[in-house]
């Protein structure tokens, strides 16, 4: 199980600190699953991360149940789970590639040198296709968090729909990470859940 949670560091400054980060104290919190004991510390491990101004491993705080057994790791909120790609760097890849209009090879080339980060092709449709299936849930979890009356968007072709509801997130957002962590922390799924 993941548990994400927030942090005001940036992925560098967390990657510096290691084990020494202050992260969530799990000790005196009842398991989850079973709800029968108290969460142990587990140890750590290294999780592989690619964000604006950082690339590479960081630490991985775990927890465990002493009766179910079920592990709990804490991520920060720039990861996305499942992801190498930071939430920042996967919002920003699909805002600007939602609103591209020439070639992908351009957009790829654009992108790596604005942001030093490259992304294949492969990736880049991958991420696509996701956030266009889960545009409904996107849409709510939008609708929910800022309190939206209107429509998110009046469109009905699902591309403008995520497009649409990334545009709330950047307009009223000051962080994209926050937007995920309460959408997976909500119901489990992320931009990219598959």
């Amino acid at each position: 199980m993941q548990q994400i949670f927030q942090t005001n560091a940036t992925p560098a400054e967390y990657n510096r600190l290691g084990r020494d980060f202050p992260f969530p104290d799990l000790r005196n919190t009842l398991c989850q699953n079973c709800l029968k004991s108290e969460y142990t510390p587990h140890g750590y491990y290294q999780r592989y991360l690619i964000a604006e101004n950082f690339e590479g491993y960081i630490e991985i705080r775990r927890y465990i149940c002493s009766c179910c057994q079920v592990t709990v790791s804490l991520l920060p909120w720039f990861c996305h789970p499942r992801r190498s790609f930071s939430v920042e760097l996967i919002h920003c890849l699909l805002v600007k590639f939602l609103d591209w209009t020439e070639s992908v090879v351009s957009f790829l080339g654009g992108f790596a040198k604005t942001h030093g980060v490259k992304v294949s092709r492969q990736l880049i449709y991958q991420f696509k296709k996701r956030v266009v299936r889960n545009c409904n849930i996107i849409l709510m979890e939008v609708t929910r968090q800022f309190n939206l009356e209107s429509p998110v968007s009046n469109s009905n072709e699902q591309r403008n729909r995520v497009k649409d509801a990334l545009n709330i997130i950047e307009t009223k957002s000051p962080n994209p990470c926050q937007v995920s962590m309460n959408m997976f922390s909500h119901g489990s799924h992320t931009y990219l859940t598959p």
